[in-house]
This record gives C-alpha cells, structure tokens and sequence, in this order.
C-alpha cells in the first residue's frame, strides 16, 4: 500500500510537472529545476523527486547531462521550424563506409536552400539524438536506424511532423518511412536494359551481409533466369566487392575490384547494374578497356548524373 501511494505521488507530480513545460513555462534547452529544487518547491523527499525527474526524462520531456542538471528536450508539436535546417543522423560506422555517397547527394538539398549538418552516432540508439531530433529549428532524416520510440513518447507528435525514416521501417504508421523496394527497382533496371538490347546484364555486389543487397541479388538472379541465364553465368557474373577484414573500406579499394572484375570479364557481358556507384566508375570502365555505350551499359540506382551521361 505504502509503495502504491509512493507510485501515485509520482505520477501525479510529474503530470503537474508535464503541464508547466507544455504550457511553455520551460522552453527547449532551458535548465529545469532540479532533484534538491523539487524537494524544497514540493515537500517532497529524494527519492521522490529523483524518481519523478527519471519518469519525465524516460518520456521525452527532459534530458539530463551529467554534472550539469536536467534540461527540457520538449517541443510544442505544431512549432513550425524557422529555416530550413536538416540534421543527417548517421550511425559513424555507416558514414565512414559511405560517405562518398552520401555527400553526392547534398548539393540537391543546398541547392534549394537547406542548411545540413551531419550527425554522427556510435550506436543505433536513437535516444541519443533527444535534442536533433525534438530541436524546434530543425527537420531530420535518420538513416539506417531501427527506430524505437518509446523515449520519445512527450515529444511523439513533433517528431511525426518532422522525422523521415531513410533505409528501415520506422516503427511508426504516424512516422513516414522510406525504404526502396529492390525487387521493383532491380525488375525496372533490367527491362530497361533489355529495350536497349542489352540481355548480359552483370551485377556488382557491395555487401552481400546486408539485407536490401541480399534482396538485390535475389531478384537479379530470378529475373536473369527467367529470361534465359544459367546458374554458372549468374555465379561469375555476380561481382562481389569484398571489404577488407577490417570491416574498412575506401574508394581505390572498389575502384581496384572493380577493375579486375571488368577487365577478367570483358566480352562476356553487354551491361552491369551497379547499387552503389561513384562519379569515378565512367572512368573505371574507359581504364578497363570498355567503351561505355558500344562494349557496355552501366545503369545505378544512386547517381542520376553519370546514368544520363553513360
């Protein structure tokens, strides 16, 4: 009896704490009262308070920064942002081995006036990202993440209106999410390729452990044998890229592969699908002896630019 009176204790005051930071009392990032500051406003003993401040901060309200206190990571949900700022939330690992890519893509995003700042995370834990992802000024995309929104519970309708989900579901029906379809993507590339009279369609393979690659190939594989290719032609004309046992690679480590690649299998494909292309992979195919339009037909699916230009 006395821990469920305890419980209630809390619960009351942290919904009587929730309303004076919804109501703007407190705005975002500004230091809210802390464990001893609650004791003396509220009558109320230590654990009470700390208890209740967790509470807040496991729903989004707050953030605590060690040393520091606890500072309100709330945001009204229909605050519009005053510019257009973009936070680019990244898992470290994944930007280090894509940077290339994601770079190429910024200028769309600057050239229409966004201002980008990347984030860069150690871990998947979005928790990590309370004040990007709640900051009034600022819209995100998170790539990559497995979403878990429970943290963010106080801020939820906010980030529904300013959170895209790039690369995985985002956990969330009210959280828009964009992941491509491979099968689609890769049935569209190969029709096109086969108007073009092109029907030795090769596929380089950046990461054969990752799931949308894995899917990749799979539907290369059915298509390519639906319309008339042996397992054995699939077998050597599936280019995997390995990375190094470091997990680390970088660009003249692809462009090396995929060299060798073009150059042992010269003459016994008239196309290749590339997933993950770099401005530089024109130039890889002229070095490979391969005249791109007569020996060959790259098409990407991440670079417009050079798909236009081949």
């Amino acid at each position: 009896m006395e821990e469920t009176q305890k419980n209630n204790k809390q619960q009351r005051l942290k919904k009587a704490l929730a309303e004076r930071i919804c109501s703007g009392e407190f705005t975002f990032l500004q230091r809210f009262p802390g464990i001893h500051e609650l004791m003396a406003n509220y009558s109320i003993s230590h654990v009470t308070a700390m208890r209740t401040l967790q509470l807040l901060e496991s729903e989004g309200y707050l953030r605590c920064q060690r040393g520091r206190g606890y500072y309100v990571t709330y945001t009204s949900p229909g605050e519009k942002a005053p510019a257009k700022k973009l936070n680019f939330i990244v898992h470290r690992k994944l930007w280090a081995m894509h940077r290339n890519f994601f770079e190429e893509e910024f200028p769309r995003f600057r050239d229409t006036g966004w201002e980008i700042s990347i984030v860069q995370l150690d871990s998947e834990n979005i928790d990590n990202a309370p004040l990007e992802l709640n900051s009034p000024d600022t819209y995100s995309i998170l790539f990559c993440f497995k979403a878990d929104w429970r943290h963010f519970a106080a801020t939820f309708a906010h980030v529904c209106n300013r959170v895209i989900v790039m690369g995985q579901l985002s956990g969330s029906n009210h959280i828009t999410s964009i992941v491509c379809d491979e099968s689609e993507a890769m049935r569209q590339a190969l029709e096109y390729l086969r108007s073009q009279g092109r029907t030795r369609t090769a596929l380089f393979s950046m990461d054969g452990e990752n799931e949308l690659e894995m899917l990749r190939v799979a539907s290369w594989q059915r298509d390519m044998l639906q319309h008339g290719a042996d397992f054995k032609w699939l077998q050597e004309h599936l280019f995997s890229l390995h990375r190094p046992a470091s997990g680390k690679s970088n660009a003249a480590d692809t462009v090396r592969q995929q060299k060798e690649y073009l150059t042992r299998f010269r003459g016994t494909f008239d196309s290749v699908i590339v997933a993950h292309a770099m401005k530089s992979f024109p130039d890889t195919c002229r070095q490979a002896g391969l005249q791109i339009g007569t020996d060959i037909l790259p098409i990407t699916f991440n670079n417009p630019h050079w798909n236009r230009e081949s």
